[in-house]
């Protein structure tokens, strides 16, 4: 969620752009998508809290707790859809 609200102000500003464009509801909704997905991948690489022990630093030579290969952040997607999400957030 936190990496999502600090997508805000660029959602805004995205479904603002795409309706002066002209864009449909869909293609406003797939580009609001892509910059929600990129700014959660965003947050999770400029984590630094809580802080990874030393000893799980050395291992995975990183103190960012979210990343280690990195596989977590490469596959953050997003799926517009109509009706509750199926998972993920609500």
């Amino acid at each position: 969620e936190p990496g999502v609200s600090s997508a805000t102000p660029e959602v805004l500003l995205t479904i603002q752009d795409g309706m002066e464009a002209g864009h449909s509801m869909d293609q406003i909704l797939e580009m609001v998508g892509l910059v929600a997905a990129g700014a959660v991948k965003v947050y999770m690489t400029d984590l630094k809290t809580p802080p990874n022990a030393a000893s799980t630093v050395r291992k995975k030579k990183s103190s960012n707790p979210l990343i280690d290969k990195g596989a977590m952040r490469a596959s953050v997607t997003h799926k517009v859809s109509i009706g509750p999400s199926e998972e993920g957030l609500e």
